[in-house]
């Protein structure tokens, strides 16, 4: 599982503690081993002196289009996960994220993440957004995501 904005994810005692959390879970074989991905946006450099460097958060998390998840596919996941047996199956692969993490997730989902179905999308993206319904797929993926986490907590 990939998370957007990985150090608030990773971080043991923040909000998430995502590695306290599967290791809860997997622990009660309430899920699988999983791995999980904790991937940050890059920065831009400055250009000025004394300025600091700037987050590239919002060009690489909102910005439509498979850029980000070709990236993740082809550069970033492959060193990540060397030597690590791990599913090839894009139906046992998820991403996450909040605010624009969140927006990243769902547009990079398994479309293009997994070159995945939109049914597999919707059982597969966390997007932790509180978003309004628009299309059916949206309303079953907010189904599906409250009933996983109601079943599975």
């Amino acid at each position: 599982m990939v998370f957007m904005d990985g150090g608030g994810y990773a971080n043991p005692k923040g909000g998430f503690r995502v590695p306290v959390v599967f290791d809860n879970l997997i622990h009660r074989k309430a899920m699988p081993v999983t791995l999980a991905v904790f991937a940050s946006p890059g920065t831009v450099p400055p250009t000025a002196s004394g300025a600091k460097d700037r987050s590239n958060r919002s060009f690489e998390y909102d910005s439509p289009g498979d850029r980000y998840a070709s990236f993740l596919v082809e550069e970033f996941l492959p060193v990540a996960l060397k030597g690590l047996n791990v599913s090839k199956g894009p139906a046992k692969r998820a991403v996450c994220g909040i605010s624009s993490g969140g927006i990243c997730a769902f547009i990079n989902g398994l479309p293009s993440f997994g070159r995945a179905s939109d049914d597999e999308l919707a059982r597969n993206s966390c997007n932790s957004q509180q978003v309004a319904p628009t299309s059916p797929l949206m309303s079953q993926c907010i189904e599906l995501i409250s009933c996983y986490f109601s079943e599975s907590l």
